[in-house]
């Protein structure tokens, strides 16, 4: 680790009156995502320019998908 971040994060858990192991901890938790969410990334990104789908479902998918 270069010497200035070491002097940061030791000025930092001095002043926080806590470990420098805690100082790093605590950063990281608040920059890293939750390894414990599932994200589906594609949800929501589209837009079918209609605002009636949740009313709409079923006939939607009986139009749609009957074939399948």
């Amino acid at each position: 680790m270069p010497d200035d971040i070491a002097e940061n994060i030791a000025f930092e858990a001095e002043k926080r009156g806590m470990s420098s192991e805690d100082v790093v901890a605590q950063l990281l938790r608040s920059h890293l995502p939750d390894t414990d969410t599932t994200e589906l990334g594609f949800i929501g990104i589209g837009h079918s320019g209609r605002n009636d789908l949740s009313e709409k479902v079923k006939e939607i998918r009986r139009v749609n998908f009957t074939s399948w």
